[in-house]
């Protein structure tokens, strides 16, 4: 009884010949599937804008800048400077009564200053101003003492006649002394000491204070 046809391979191999040729057609198919694949992906991140490996690294870098720049840093320099300010501004402002603009003092030896002790167990120093004042080019007067007269004083001050401003400051500035917190006008508060001025233009109290004495 002989075989059907066609239910048996052939002895000569050429089944698995055929066999073997069609998955080498099918796996090249995949491979130029994938290609297609790979090449179509590609054109498509690169029509959208997309990034592609030759522009990362200047696409990284750009944004790095961007987001640096974007992003504050806090360095503390601005509490910082705040607190240095707070520390740095005085706690009260100067009192001063002279005016903004002075015009030019007049030569030292055209201003007449008498000087007045008005500390107390501080004898002598009147004299020493007197003395300093003198090496400075300054007309002063023979010295006296207002304890008598007025009794101790504590703030040292420098009092100026109306027009004699600028001499004043010139005063304060040879005593090494600020003007804003010594110079004042003789008002009528201090008649009893322009009294002691006499002839002089300026009166300069040494006070208990010590801020004001000849060097």
């Amino acid at each position: 009884m002989t075989a059907p046809r066609g239910t048996h391979a052939t002895a000569d191999g050429s089944f698995g010949r055929s066999a073997g040729n069609a998955a080498a057609r099918g796996g090249l198919l995949v491979i130029i599937a994938v290609l297609i694949g790979l090449f179509l992906l590609r054109q498509g991140l690169d029509a959208d804008g997309g990034v592609t490996s030759g522009d990362t690294e200047n696409t990284t870098s750009g944004d790095t800048s961007g987001s640096e720049d974007s992003v504050p840093v806090d360095d503390g320099s601005e509490d910082g400077s705040s607190e240095e300010a707070a520390a740095d501004a005085p706690s009260s402002t100067p009192s001063s009564t002279l005016p903004a603009t002075l015009s030019p003092a007049r030569p030292n030896a055209e201003i007449k200053i008498r000087v007045a002790n008005a500390a107390e167990a501080s004898p002598g120093i009147a004299g020493d101003a007197v003395s300093f004042l003198i090496t400075e080019g300054f007309n002063a007067l023979p010295p006296k003492n207002t304890l008598d007269e007025v009794g101790a004083i504590e703030a040292s001050a420098i009092y100026y006649l109306p027009g004699w401003e600028s001499e004043a400051v010139a005063v304060a500035e040879a005593f090494d002394v600020d003007p804003a917190s010594t110079v004042s006008p003789a008002t009528e508060e201090t008649n009893s000491l322009v009294e002691s001025m006499e002839d002089a233009t300026i009166l300069v109290i040494l006070g208990g204070d010590g801020v004001i004495r000849g060097r």
